[in-house]
């Protein structure tokens, strides 16, 4: 009897080992079947799993959760160094991890002005000038679109009322709505990244082979 159930703790001890080591995760090893990775790298479910401490899976209140490699669901929010979506400066200041973070340089937002005031924030959240910055999407800045209206006042010495001319430039060019790819292909409606011309092959670049004839958007020649 006492042999039989020595042997029977044997096996549980055994069973229970080869379930630890099998169920071992972390942040960046989930959990199969959609479990939880609790805060001391174990995966199950409930609230010892999925509460507090929680680094992986289906967590509770992971609704809003993000990452640095997680960006959040609005482009234009940042991830708190707390792993949460919003805007200010508890999320976009110290910490921030991903999104329009503070002190980021290029990164803008309709809320965050370029550094340079006479820069345009492009659709894609980043500064610079051309259509590509200004044009359709563009965020903040001097965004093309904006009318401008300029009045000079001529006096002559044969009246004495001045002669105001009144002029309005509104520039508009076709302007991509796609976002670059990584291969760098693109077309009439697909951007290339910051500085790149989209050539007449359809190829992202920055040569006179792409920015000179037949170029169909960015700083073309």
């Amino acid at each position: 009897m006492f042999r039989n159930l020595a042997i029977a703790a044997i096996a549980i001890l055994a069973t229970a080992s080869f379930a630890s080591a099998q169920g071992q995760c972390n942040a960046n090893t989930p959990c199969p079947n959609n479990l939880c990775c609790s805060k001391y790298g174990y995966c199950g479910v409930g609230t010892e799993f999925c509460g507090t401490g929680c680094q992986n899976g289906p967590c509770e209140g992971s609704q809003g959760q993000c990452s640095s490699t997680k960006a959040c669901a609005d482009p234009n929010h940042c991830c708190s160094q707390y792993g949460y979506c919003g805007v200010g400066a508890e999320f976009c200041g110290t910490g921030c991890q991903n999104g329009p973070c503070e002190g980021t340089g290029t990164n803008c937002s309709k809320t965050k002005a370029c550094a340079n005031e006479d820069h345009c924030c492009s659709q894609w959240g980043y500064c610079g000038l051309g259509s590509e910055f200004c044009g359709a999407g563009c965020q903040n800045g001097p965004c093309e679109g904006n009318t401008t209206t300029t009045t000079t006042a001529t006096t002559t010495s044969t009246t004495a009322s001045p002669t105001t001319t009144t002029s309005t430039t509104a520039t508009s060019e076709p302007t991509p709505t796609n976002p670059p790819r990584d291969d760098r292909t693109c077309d009439a409606n697909t951007a290339c990244f910051p500085g790149d011309c989209c050539s007449k092959f359809n190829f992202c670049g920055s040569t006179a082979e792409h920015c000179g004839e037949g170029c169909q958007h960015g700083p073309c020649q």
